[in-house]
């Protein structure tokens, strides 16, 4: 009798800030690498305008607005973002690879509730499905997650406004217990992102999946953070003695300013009250041998009868 198993997913959330378009890119550049040890990277899903950039990654943005519903993608009607789900899971079925990666951060930033969770769940419920996400310093998480705000979304209010306004979405493990809930914990593939240290190739972000013979998709290089204006310590004092609802009207009456902002500086005491309200949501850190990797799966082909 031949040998049958299920193929697994890889559903790499995130989180946001933590090397994902890094990892998107080397998805790119490492399709056909990847599809030779059994490692599927599909196309269906993906965002075409990410993939029609002169740095193309490959990013399944459609798959979570899909399901996410935040808001439309310009240029496809609401029936053909839908249709993306059934249609990567028609390409990872044909590829004949023992696993498949799908990767985009909008599941974590946008999927909040355990019925958008299930409804993932549903959509791969003839895949074993392994949740991967990485994690950073919790003051530097805010502070990147804002001045991209600033950058890229226009958002013009200060620091203590947009942390106020997505603070459930830095309670890493608040969120992540749904995704566990869901998946269940053994699924759980947690690993802690430290840009100086821990993870500085796309080598170091496939060790778990043991893939060689990939190619660095481009050199990485990382800049240093600075201070943010007055303001902050008052404000997190809020964060950390008041009640959520409290310190949330605390953050939306701070004085700081947006131009000031951009400096990217927090001093040493601003981060320890950071650290003070968000690490009791956060895991702790990992040692850097923890990055172990998932069990090897022989590819389909190589399957012989029994």
């Amino acid at each position: 009798m031949a040998r049958t198993s299920r193929q697994r997913i890889i559903l790499h959330i995130g989180t946001p800030k933590t090397g994902t378009s890094y990892v998107q890119r080397g998805l790119f550049d490492n399709r056909a690498q990847l599809s030779q040890q059994g490692i599927c990277v599909p196309l269906s899903g993906a965002d075409p305008y990410a993939l029609e950039t002169d740095e193309p990654v490959i990013v399944h943005n459609q798959l979570a607005w899909a399901i996410a519903e935040s808001r439309p993608i310009s240029g496809f009607s609401r029936n053909e973002i839908i249709e993306s789900w059934p249609k990567i899971i028609a390409e990872i079925r044909s590829s004949r690879c023992h696993t498949a990666i799908i990767t985009s951060e909008v599941f974590y930033w946008e999927m909040d509730t355990l019925d958008q969770i299930e409804q993932i769940k549903s959509q791969l419920a003839e895949f074993d499905v392994f949740v991967w996400v990485y994690w950073r310093d919790p003051a530097e998480f805010c502070e990147s997650m804002y001045l991209q705000a600033v950058k890229d979304w226009d958002y013009s209010d200060s620091l203590g406004e947009f942390i106020a306004e997505n603070i459930e979405r830095f309670m890493l493990l608040r969120r992540l217990k749904k995704w566990g809930r869901v998946f269940g914990t053994k699924s759980m593939l947690i690993r802690y992102y430290d840009p100086l240290l821990r993870v500085k190739t796309f080598g170091d972000y496939m060790k778990p999946l043991s893939v060689t013979g990939i190619n660095e998709p481009f050199p990485v290089t990382f800049s240093q953070n600075k201070s943010l204006p007055e303001g902050f310590l008052e404000v997190f004092k809020a964060l950390s003695i008041n009640g959520l609802q409290e310190a949330k009207e605390q953050l939306r009456s701070s004085i700081w300013l947006v131009d000031r902002a951009r400096e990217k500086i927090l001093s040493v005491g601003e981060r320890a009250l950071i650290h003070a309200f968000l690490s009791p949501h956060y895991p702790a850190i990992p040692e850097p041998d923890r990055h172990s990797a998932l069990p090897q799966k022989a590819h389909p082909e190589n399957n012989g009868d029994q």
